[in-house]
């Protein structure tokens, strides 16, 4: 028995190496999932992918941004953390400019489905046993909706954008900028 294996996308042996983690910049990026369950760590985790952005060859590109639950412990007392998360609900609209200063209940699963600009660093960092884990992360507090306009600069997906511009919700936007018309009714099913 055998099956076709589409290798079509893969150029090299050197792909095979690993996550393909996005490579540094800013990009426009959609919210792909939300995992709340902390399960693993204290924190939430959100899957984020590139739709477009200041560093070619990445779009589609995916990493999962962790949002370490705020300690009163730390050494900031939580801060840091608080504001990662306020920057976040800012960038995906979870939360308005009006709302700072306040507490409120918030759904982090709404999420799912948003659009975002992020900056994008890559890390190195030492594990047990003298093993190095690679990744990409968002840079600190780098998170933006994209309509602000210190992101003016930065490419956005033409399709995702112009769903946004018609007035329709945040979510469920496309996951590329394709010829595939927007459905009638605003609904876009899947990435």
């Amino acid at each position: 028995m055998s099956d076709r294996l589409d290798m079509s996308g893969i150029g090299s042996a050197d792909e095979l190496k690993g996550y393909d983690y996005p490579a540094a910049g800013q990009y426009h990026c959609a919210v792909m999932s939300c995992d709340e369950s902390r399960d693993k760590v204290d924190a939430l985790r959100f899957e984020i992918s590139i739709l477009t952005g200041t560093t070619a060859g990445q779009d589609g590109k995916t990493w999962r941004e962790t949002f370490w639950d705020p300690n009163p412990d730390h050494k900031d007392g939580g801060k840091f953390a608080v504001k990662r998360l306020t920057a976040f609900a800012l960038a995906t609209k979870l939360v308005t400019k009006d709302q700072l200063g306040s507490s409120i209940e918030i759904d982090w699963a709404n999420a799912v489905g948003r659009q975002l600009v992020c900056k994008v660093v890559e890390y190195e960092r030492d594990g047990d046993e003298g093993k190095v884990y690679k990744g990409a992360e968002v840079e600190g507090l780098k998170f933006w909706p994209i309509d602000d306009p210190d992101v003016a600069a930065v490419p956005k997906d033409p399709k995702a954008a112009a769903f946004l511009a018609e007035g329709q919700p945040a979510t469920n936007v496309p996951q590329s900028a394709d010829t595939t018309p927007a459905p009638a009714d605003g609904k876009w099913d899947g990435f």
